[in-house]
């Protein structure tokens, strides 16, 4: 099973991608350039670069994929 997950760089986002891992799941990560990598180390995982709010760059990340774990967010309660 490959799946496609949206906020493994976050805290919890890197849980679920860890989890996902032990379980045999191949791994497909949305990051931003910005990301930072630190929690997803020691993972085998497949790192696309993209954003949210630009659907275009997603369509072609999420080809091949039988999964898609949406675990993004913006945090930030002033925004």
């Amino acid at each position: 099973m490959r799946v496609f997950i949206t906020g493994a760089t976050g805290f919890v986002g890197s849980h679920v991608a860890q989890k996902y891992a032990s379980e045999g799941a191949k791994l497909r990560l949305l990051t931003r350039k910005t990301s930072r990598l630190e929690g997803l180390k020691g993972l085998d995982a497949e790192m696309v670069t993209g954003d949210l709010r630009r659907p275009e760059e997603l369509r072609s990340a999420l080809n091949g994929c039988d999964a898609l774990v949406h675990v993004a967010a913006d945090y930030r309660l002033w925004v």
